[in-house]
């Protein structure tokens, strides 16, 4: 049997271009750390990108305004909200979805676990207006427990790595706002933050210190809390911050910026101070998530 020299060339070359083309991947999916949610042809969809914003890949294509993001383990999967209250798991690489069923009647602000195993989230079991809780599921959709039971609206969970608790905020709506922390095993809650002002968007790294937006000193800006330490101003803006994420060091966060008319993704380095944005200023960007 004759084999044409030009055929193997040919085959050697895509070879070679499916083998590249998997280590680029493995490459990008290594660097691409933040995922964001960008405004593209009429609807926000997920994006990812480095700590530089030299990178950015789509991720998500279909009709459905995303509302929140957050990372498995494995960073080739996504947990992706959507604003009519559905809940997916998307494939970084192929952008295949697939439903969690909570069989809730919406579900909003979904975070994932930092070992990927359940979900936080809020939800009405009724159409009455500001009477969303804070229930965990497994990943599955299996397990529901509610784990608030709040006469005000509670909002963006997100999980206390070092305790297993689940931090929220909680208030009435275009009033005071606080952040508040639920255990897991007893559901029993406790404030965290005594601001009287607006507290939101909580986030804790694995050392235990809680990012947070809040409006303390006028504008909303980031705010930072340790163990046994006052609450510290850490972004300036005159605009709007908000969102924050940690990077997995705990040496540097994103965040949501509105300023200048501009919306977009931020990244503060602590030891340095430095803050400089990583998404383009002509596009929308809202929602990052850095992974766990």
């Amino acid at each position: 049997m004759c084999i044409n020299k030009r055929s193997l060339v040919y085959v050697f070359v895509f070879l070679f271009l499916q083998i590249y083309s998997s280590l680029l991947w493995a490459k990008q999916a290594q660097d691409l750390a933040i995922a964001y949610l960008r405004h593209t042809n009429d609807y926000w969809q997920v994006w990812i990108t480095d700590g530089y914003g030299k990178h950015h890949k789509q991720v998500t294509r279909d009709a459905v305004d995303k509302t929140r993001v957050s990372w498995f383990p494995d960073r080739k999967r996504l947990l992706v909200n959507g604003n009519d209250g559905t809940l997916s798991i998307v494939e970084l690489k192929t952008g295949k979805s697939t439903h969690i069923n909570l069989d809730a009647l919406e579900v909003f602000d979904a975070k994932l676990s930092h070992d990927g195993l359940r979900i936080a989230y809020t939800s009405t079991t009724s159409l009455q207006a500001d009477n969303a809780e804070v229930w965990i599921a497994n990943i599955d959709g299996t397990e529901k427990v509610k784990l608030t039971n709040n006469t005000s609206v509670a909002l963006t969970p997100s999980w206390n790595p070092r305790n297993n608790a689940i931090l929220f905020s909680a208030g009435v709506p275009n009033e005071n706002q606080e952040i508040w922390e639920v255990a897991v095993s007893n559901r029993q809650s406790q404030q965290v933050t005594i601001a009287k002002t607006t507290s939101i968007d909580p986030c804790v790294n694995q050392k235990g210190v809680l990012l947070y937006s809040s409006n303390g000193s006028g504008a909303y800006s980031i705010w930072m809390l340790g163990k046994d330490q006052k609450p510290q101003q850490i972004t300036q803006s005159t605009g709007f911050d908000a969102q924050p994420s940690w990077a997995p060091d705990g040496k540097a966060f994103v965040f949501y910026r509105i300023a200048d008319s501009k919306k977009q993704i931020w990244l503060k380095e602590l030891s340095t101070n430095r803050e400089y944005p990583i998404t383009p200023d002509d596009v929308l960007s809202r929602s990052p998530a850095w992974i766990n």
